[in-house]
């Protein structure tokens, strides 16, 4: 799982992993950095799953959703630019 905290006024991506261990990044770009393949598909059905029903309700998470949806989704050949 995954949260955004703030700390000293700064948000971080709390990452949570099924062992209950977590690790803080200050940036998405350096948490993509050091994850791998599985973890961040992992990341990304968790993503989707949480924004199935609702909308983003912050920047952070739109950012993540945003972002993701990018590297994981097969571009709309067909789409109006």
């Amino acid at each position: 799982d995954y949260q955004i905290i703030e700390l000293n006024n700064k948000p971080y991506y709390k990452v949570i992993r099924a062992d209950d261990t977590h690790q803080l990044y200050v940036s998405f770009l350096s948490l993509l950095r050091n994850f791998d393949k599985e973890d961040l598909e992992a990341l990304w059905s968790l993503v989707k799953e949480r924004f199935s029903t609702t909308k983003p309700k912050n920047f952070s998470d739109d950012f993540l959703l945003v972002t993701l949806g990018v590297m994981f989704e097969k571009p709309d050949v067909h789409a109006q630019i």
